[in-house]
């Protein structure tokens, strides 16, 4: 919670609630590395969860990087199997769950995500209300991630879940928000596999995107 240029490497998180969380209640959370790390069977919630709780981490739609949010960190080359499979828990999730949030400029890069009860890599605003729109998800990057068979558990019990983007398929990764628009989002070199082909639909995707 509200750390900055630390480093968590070479762990292994097994059968808790959740595996690995950044948070900014009290401040920032940036510049972190979180690498080579296993997060493992953690039934309830995420492997690895970026999560921006804090609503002074963006005045009037921008990012306030010295009050608070989550940026700039580094999530590589982790394993994160088997989360989330009894609650709602991604592989990895970057997420908003208040107005104002900030979880912006992020990389996830080289991480293995297999089995996990919502998309293995997730990207979601979770609020949903007349401040949502002054929340910031943007910039960040998901690149040369292996996910398969993610999605496993259609768990919508929650309110706001982001498992009401995918109703009744297993989806490898997630980038979602019904009322924040979305910009600068890279999502590349990504092998996904083991998930549903049917009911894709893309909507103001500027890259023609191909199912094989």
């Amino acid at each position: 919670m509200s750390v900055t240029h630390s480093i968590v490497t070479g762990n292994t998180v097994k059968d808790n609630l959740g595996g690995i969380l950044l948070t900014d209640e009290l401040g920032p959370t940036a510049d972190n590395t979180i690498s080579h790390n296993d997060s493992l069977d953690n039934a309830y919630d995420c492997g690895i969860t970026l999560a921006g709780h804090n609503p002074k981490a963006t005045a009037n739609g921008k990012p306030q990087p010295t009050v608070a949010g989550l940026y700039g960190n580094k999530i590589l080359d982790n394993v994160v199997d088997g989360d989330g499979t009894k609650g709602q828990g991604a592989g990895i999730l970057m997420g908003g769950g208040a107005p104002g949030a900030g979880v912006y400029d992020n990389l996830i890069e080289g991480n293995t995500a297999n089995g996990n009860g919502l998309a293995g890599i997730t990207l979601h605003s979770h609020f949903f209300g007349p401040a949502a729109p002054a929340a910031d998800l943007n910039g960040n990057k998901i690149i040369d991630n292996k996910v398969s068979h993610d999605g496993v558990n259609d768990n919508s019990e929650a309110e706001f879940s982001p498992a009401d983007f995918a109703k009744g398929a297993t989806v490898g990764i997630l980038v979602g928000s019904d009322v924040v628009k979305l910009t600068g989002i890279v999502v590349r070199g990504n092998t996904i596999s083991k998930v549903s082909a049917k009911k894709n639909t893309f909507h103001n995707v500027k890259v023609k995107i191909t199912q094989t």
